[in-house]
């Protein structure tokens, strides 16, 4: 007999429990995609028919277009000077799409092109069955030099940011207008909380949204941390352990995404596209069914890293992760969690008066998490591999599991020290 698999649906009101899923292994399909893209519509390097159809010929199915601030729902002409003398991008989409598919203008010596919309975009390139996009926005806003950013999948109106009286009010309001923007078809993630260390892990406690990138491409570093901030996977520890043990707020979900930005080969920043992704693992290949299966946290988190099997056995309270395999490499399997019996209160407040010196000279004061117990998000079992399996003691908040190559990332420098990783959602496995 077949194993069954367990979806998991953890609701604001924290009512922790399991979701039987019904279907068998093997009814349902997985999906590769990308969350977070930048085109021309922002600061993207790229026509969105361009960026599309690079992510579909790479064999993705499925696209979010997140643009600041914008939806691609107006008529819009892009200064493309720069791209254009310097990647030839108005050739290489006509050569792609035909002369007449871009329309330009030069004016006060600027090369102008007309976008294409969203809808003009989706015709041009979705295939039922084998690739999709997503509308979205990236609902950036700042308090003075502190980027506050928020991903708003599926919707087809733009919101416009707002700036509170500080970071954390900022946050706030940005998510009040995310989440009424998203509704509930929508989804709502917040993005690259590392970058300028802006947000803190209590932010992510705190907050209604359930979705966060525990790995940005685009700011690949700052998601390792640094000596006074936690790496975002730390972050996502602390975060779930104070939602479950003291907010009762539900679990957060990690996303893995590239922000992309360029899409040309001889740049060298760090906003290429294909670097990190989602498996989403659904029912059919429709923008209904994939943000279903993300809210049930039925998908995986990867910079390469490819996952076989992730079951959850009810009856045996086991957790089974198998890995898709390279030749010649190897893998380690951790299983990461917090325990109920664990202090959730913070051992070290940073007061503002204490705040290094290298954090002064910017414009918005510091943000700090505050210092936890290494007991929160620790391996509570780890086994090199490629399939390991962890049993439940009753005794967990949650369990997750990382899987860590032995291949260096190639975008980034050897001495960076990043692994390709992939990173399973946090299982919780019953009520308190």
């Amino acid at each position: 007999m077949k194993k069954k698999r367990v979806s998991l649906r953890l609701s604001a009101s924290a009512i922790l429990f399991l979701i039987f899923s019904s279907l068998p292994i093997g009814a349902e399909n997985w999906y590769k995609g990308n969350l977070h893209s930048h085109t021309f519509w922002s600061d993207g390097r790229q026509f969105p028919e361009m960026v599309a159809i690079w992510f579909k010929e790479k064999g993705y199915h499925f696209l979010a277009i997140t643009d600041h601030n914008a939806t691609g729902t107006e008529e819009k002409w892009a200064d493309i000077t720069g791209p254009q003398k310097k990647y030839g991008v108005v050739d290489s989409c006509q050569k792609r799409f035909g002369e007449d598919n871009v329309i330009i203008r030069k004016e006060e010596g600027k090369i102008l092109a007309k976008l294409k919309t969203f809808a003009e975009v989706r015709k041009m390139v979705e295939q039922p069955g084998r690739f999709i996009l997503l509308q979205g926005e990236e609902l950036s806003a700042k308090y003075l030099d502190m980027p506050v950013h928020i991903n708003i999948i599926n919707i087809n109106k733009t919101v416009e940011p707002v700036t509170g009286t500080d970071v954390a009010a900022t946050l706030k309001g940005n998510i009040r207008l995310a989440l009424e923007a998203a509704g509930e078809t929508g989804l709502v993630c917040i993005n690259h909380p590392n970058e300028r260390y802006a947000i803190t892990a209590e932010d992510l406690a705190d907050s209604d949204v359930f979705f966060f990138e525990v790995f940005n491409a685009n700011h690949a570093l700052e998601n390792l941390g640094d000596a006074r901030h936690p790496g975002t996977e730390r972050m996502w520890d602390i975060a779930n352990s104070l939602r479950l043990a003291k907010r009762k707020k539900g679990i957060c979900y990690g996303l893995a995404a590239d922000d992309s930005h360029y899409y040309h080969e001889d740049s060298s920043a760090l906003g290429h596209p294909g670097r990190a992704f989602v498996m989403v693992r659904a029912r059919d290949l429709t923008v209904s069914a994939i943000l279903e299966a993300l809210r049930q946290g039925d998908f995986y988190s990867s910079t390469g890293v490819m996952l076989k099997e992730i079951t959850f056995e009810p009856e045996k309270k086991k957790l089974t992760v198998e890995v898709d395999t390279e030749p010649d490499t190897e893998y380690t399997i951790a299983f990461v969690g917090t325990t109920m019996d664990t202090s959730v209160q913070a051992e070290t407040v940073i007061p503002p008066q204490e705040v290094p010196e290298e954090y002064r000279n910017r414009k918005a004061p510091a943000r700090f998490t505050n210092v936890y117990s290494q007991e929160i998000g620790k391996i509570l079992f780890s086994a090199k591999g490629t399939r390991a399996s962890y049993t439940f003691t009753g005794k967990e908040l949650y369990v997750r599991a990382v899987i860590t190559s032995s291949k260096l990332v190639s975008w980034l420098p050897p001495q960076a020290g990043v692994y390709e990783k992939a990173w399973t959602q946090p299982v919780v496995p019953g009520g308190k």
